[in-house]
């Protein structure tokens, strides 16, 4: 691996839409992120345990396990990855629940490149 490629901030993307998944892998590589994925939840939990990412961009509607259960697992073993949700869902109860599960922001599908960008930058600021 190239030293420059380390200093990128490495996000770990979930969606089991393969569309989805490899547009949002893309966008985010251009953006100058190190970029990870999974296709379901199980997938991210092994991943974000193994592979420690600066960042998650996490789709909530998934098999084997949700963006919720996810969330609530990486909180149960004191993982404080900055956690973006991404979801379809755009009730006030699920987006409550998303982040009452420990996500960082829940941002509603569809969105726009630009906006995730600024938002995971943004959690890695906090982060610090």
């Amino acid at each position: 691996m190239e030293s420059g490629a380390s200093a990128s901030p490495r996000v770990l993307v979930v969606d089991d839409d393969p569309d989805v998944l490899a547009s949002l892998e893309r966008g985010l590589r251009l953006s100058g992120f190190e970029v990870s994925t999974a296709v379901d939840g199980a997938e991210a939990l092994r991943s974000a345990t193994e592979n420690r990412p600066d960042a998650i961009v996490l789709d909530i509607n998934m098999p084997v396990l949700d963006g919720v259960s996810v969330v609530t697992a990486l909180r149960a073993m004191d993982n404080d990855v900055p956690v973006c949700v991404l979801s379809a869902r755009t009730s006030v109860d699920d987006r409550v629940a998303g982040l009452e599960a420990g996500a960082d922001d829940y941002l509603v599908k569809p969105f726009v490149l630009q906006e995730l960008v600024a938002r995971v930058k943004a959690l890695l600021r906090r982060r610090g």
